[in-house]
């Protein structure tokens, strides 16, 4: 895993926020949703244009996200219905800890409160060697 990505994770955790896989989960099947939008798309397309392994991978992520199939994931579900359960599901319970969320000036969890502290005040000063 990437260490920013990594790193991120750690906080996002910390916070009380669900995990960032939720989020790009939950955007991809935003996306999935605005695709399936057109009739000229089939699930075997869209699943290879999202670069899904298989449609069979798509379903089961569907499946495992939502708890209903691919097929009735398409009925169910549009672009903008499925941005809106996803903004209930993974935005508005967690606003207020979204809100403080900033994860360039967030300690990461190894380093102690006072170093960290210590950190960013000198962020930016160049040191001087005495000399």
């Amino acid at each position: 895993m990437d260490k920013t990505l990594e790193k991120y994770s750690s906080i996002a955790a910390q916070i009380f926020l669900r995990p960032d896989k939720k989020y790009l989960a939950a955007a991809r099947l935003v996306r999935a949703a605005r695709l399936l939008e057109n009739p000229g798309y089939s699930i075997t397309h869209v699943a290879f244009l999202l670069e899904y392994s298989s449609p069979q991978s798509f379903s089961r992520h569907v499946h495992g996200i939502l708890d209903i199939g691919a097929a009735a994931f398409r009925h169910r579900f549009n672009g903008e219905r499925m941005l809106e359960h996803m903004r209930q599901t993974l935005v508005l319970p967690y606003r207020p800890a979204l809100l403080d969320f900033d994860p360039f000036h967030s300690p990461p969890p190894w380093i102690p409160a006072t170093r960290a502290a210590v950190e960013a005040t000198t962020r930016g000063t160049p040191i001087s060697k005495a000399g």
